[in-house]
């Protein structure tokens, strides 16, 4: 059976909330600020989406004094996780913000993921007489979410929806297909077609992050997310992360240890050779940042 879908989660909506938090303090009209990162390995939200390999992304963050956020990033991602792909994401994201950065703020935002060029084929059903996995279709990875943010001083909790037919390529074909491709629970594979056809727009991530202020340039951020996927209850997963960074005029270095507690460890391996390879496991990354 072809390569299927391996479960990445990414919400680009978030980072569009979260543009306030670093430009309140110094916008005037209109605020443009250009970062670029070099990473041990491109983790998001406990995963690895560069199949435990180093990556990088580049990213422009815009504000207007009005509260309007703009949010536009280029990451790499393995061709293996996302399969057929250029190694690339693009994520675009707009939102609004109001309130006291230091009290109470909100903000409401919308975001899209795009995968150039990554799609997957997977069945979407089972021979009712053979059992062998039949009506082999093409996904793509490409999401679209909305977003609500509510934070108080350093606290920020954020809670986002799929608005897309899929998400990053959670559907019957991507969440079964991979079950039947590494799962040993026969079971699982078959509870799982027998749902029928399904996709997953209207899942639901949602966070909470804390920054602590240690003065001198250095920060404790602790974040803990959860992901329900809307119809493949065993696709939702939880995340954790401590990460520590020290600012160094435009430079930002940083020490993380992310991680993901998974209800099904078969959806998230990936085949590399003769090798499956978890991309869930707790690992520490280096993240080396620097501000324009």
């Amino acid at each position: 059976m072809r390569s299927v879908y391996q479960i990445q989660f990414q919400s680009a909506v978030i980072l569009a909330l979260g543009v306030h938090s670093a430009l309140a303090q110094d916008i005037e009209s209109v605020t443009m600020k250009t970062e670029v990162e070099v990473r041990s390995d491109m983790r998001n939200r406990g995963v690895s989406e560069s199949l435990l390999r180093p990556g990088a992304r580049a990213a422009v963050l815009v504000a207007h004094e009005s509260g309007l956020t703009g949010f536009a990033e280029l990451s790499s991602v393995s061709t293996r996780q996302y399969l057929g792909g250029r190694g690339s994401r693009i994520s675009l994201a707009g939102g609004y913000r109001f309130g006291d950065p230091d009290g109470w703020h909100f903000g409401i935002g919308l975001a899209a993921d795009l995968y150039p060029g990554a799609s997957f084929d997977a069945p979407h059903s089972l021979d009712p007489e053979t059992f062998a996995p039949t009506d082999f279709r093409r996904t793509n990875y490409n999401s679209s979410y909305a977003g609500l943010e509510i934070g108080w001083g350093a606290l920020e909790t954020r809670i986002s929806t799929v608005t897309s037919k899929n998400f990053v390529g959670a559907s019957t074909g991507g969440v079964c297909g991979t079950l039947a491709q590494f799962s040993s629970d026969p079971t699982a594979t078959f509870n799982c077609f027998g749902r029928g056809d399904q996709t997953s727009r209207g899942s639901w991530l949602i966070e909470a992050n804390y920054k602590f202020d240690l003065g001198n340039n250095l920060s404790l951020t602790v974040h803990a997310g959860r992901q329900i996927v809307r119809n493949f209850p065993e696709a939702s997963y939880s995340d954790y992360s401590l990460s520590m960074a020290k600012k160094i005029a435009r430079f930002e270095l940083s020490a993380q240890w992310l991680g993901a507690k998974v209800r099904t460890p078969a959806l998230f391996v990936v085949q590399e050779g003769d090798r499956l390879r978890r991309i869930d496991k707790p690992r520490g990354v280096l993240v080396a940042t620097y501000k324009f």
